[in-house]
């Protein structure tokens, strides 16, 4: 048994042989992709902290809005409430 295992490990240097540089373009391929991977992470993250940004600079355009809604509205609601309030005094 013991001849047959050596046998198994040293008869074929050959594919061995053949085997390694294959083995290293792959594991070169390998550390390509994930380098391009990091990079594609690396521009998705770029993309969210955009995207954020965005969305920031939209919520105060929204919150700029609602403001001048805010003053829109209150002329009209403090006239309204001064007619109320007439109403009470003026009976």
């Amino acid at each position: 048994m013991p001849a047959f295992g050596q046998r198994g490990l040293t008869g074929r240097p050959d594919q061995d042989q053949d085997q390694d540089p294959k083995q290293e373009q792959e594991q070169e391929q390998e550390q390509e992709q994930e380098q391009e991977q990091e990079q594609e992470q690396e521009q998705e993250q770029e993309q969210e902290q955009e995207q954020e940004q965005e969305q920031e600079q939209e919520q105060e355009q929204e919150q700029e809005q609602e403001q001048e809604q805010e003053q829109d509205q209150d002329p009209k609601q403090e006239q309204e409430q001064e007619r109320g309030t007439c109403r009470h005094l003026c009976g």
